[in-house]
Parts: structure tokens; sequence; C-alpha cells
């Protein structure tokens, strides 16, 4: 855009000078959409909030600490201002002002966040749904709400798994019961009073067949 400026004011009235001012226009109006003119106040602010104002623009990012490493590292992925933010234990090495800031920031925050952590006040402050990956089953499961509202759903459904495992447990001793009643107590078809043997054969078979039915089903 300078070099535009200094170009222009040397330009007469020609198709050159319309060319130029039409590019100059394009580059501003990205610049704007880029937010160029409060570029230097955002991450004056960023790095303010973040306790890194005390460093020279001068310095190399492989002189600082690791906790210093990661603040501007986290800065630089603020003030990019992406459509998702995917972030790993945001909160370490931040002090209370640093992480009060953070938090109202992603509050506000249009895109969407994606994160690890396991502070709890910063779940329950930032969070509106949960993703829990379980230990026993290797399965995702997603919880709506914050980190509380997590742990009473989780409650809910471990009571609920409980209440169905021993319903289970006791659906299994009765049928184990009958099963072995079945097995070892056969309940014998009383024989017919006319002494109809075919009739007796026939209902005899009959009862055979529903018994194994029920034996069947109740394995």
């Amino acid at each position: 855009m300078r070099e535009l400026e200094d170009l222009m004011a040397q330009l007469p009235l020609s198709e050159d000078l319309n060319r130029a001012m039409v590019e100059w226009d394009a580059l501003y109006h990205e610049f704007h959409a880029s937010h160029g003119f409060e570029a230097k106040e955002r991450i004056q602010t960023c790095l303010s909030a973040l306790t890194l104002d005390h460093l020279s623009p001068d310095n190399q990012v492989s002189q600082l600490s690791e906790g210093e490493k990661r603040r501007v590292h986290l800065a630089s992925l603020l003030l990019k201002e992406p459509n998702i933010l995917v972030l790993d234990e945001p909160t370490n090495h931040l002090d209370l002002k640093a992480l009060e800031w953070l938090e109202n920031y992603l509050c506000t925050f249009q895109g969407a966040v994606l994160f690890i952590s396991h502070d709890r006040h910063f779940l329950n402050r930032i969070a509106t749904s949960i993703i829990d990956l379980s230990s026993m089953t290797h399965h995702l499961t997603h919880y709506a709400g914050n980190y509380d509202d997590y742990l009473v759903a989780k409650k809910k459904e471990l009571n609920d798994r409980l209440d169905a495992y021993e319903k289970q447990k006791e659906e299994i001793f009765f049928l184990k019961k009958y099963l072995k009643e079945q097995t070892f107590n056969p309940r014998k078809v009383s024989p017919p009073k006319d002494a109809n043997k075919m009739a007796y054969d026939r209902h005899g078979e009959k009862h055979a067949n529903g018994k194994r039915k029920m034996i069947s089903q109740a394995k």
C-alpha cells in the first residue's frame, strides 16, 4: 500500500494511475478485513494479557523458557483467529490474570474450540460439551454441557448400568434354576385315561418339543 501511494504520487492522470488506485483499493480492503490497522494494538494486548509484554520483538523464540514458548505459541494461535482452535492443556504456565483473560477470550470466540484440560474450573467455564473416551470400551461418547453436567450424566449412566447388571444377574439365576429343574426333574406327561396310546404319543411329542424350545430359549 505504501509503495503504491508513492507510485501514485508520481503518476500523472492516466490508465496506470487508475490501475494503481484499483490495486490500492483492493489491498486496503484486504488489510482492513485482516484487522491490519489494529494489529499492533491487538498483539500488544495479547502479549500483555499472557504476561509476555516484557519480551523484546528482537527476542528469538529458541532463547525463551518453556513457559514463555508455550505462551508465545498460544498468542500466535489466538491472533490468527482461525475457524477452529485445537488446544492441549492451554491453562499450563498461565497465572490467574492470564487465565481469566483467556477464559473471557474463548467465551467470546466466534469459532469452534476443541481442547483437552485437567483444569476443572476452566472446563466448567468454557466447555459446552464433553467427549469421553471410555477406558473400558475405547469408544467415544458425547455429553452436552460442562464438566459438572458430564459428571451428573456419567453417574446416572453408571447407576443405570449397575441396575441393569443386577437385574441381569437375577434373571440368570432364575434361568439357571429353571434349566436345572427341567433337566434333573423333568415333568412327565400324564397317561391318557382312555388308553388312547396314539393320542398319548402325539401329546407326548408335542410336550417334548415345547419343552426343548423353552429350554433352548432359556439357554
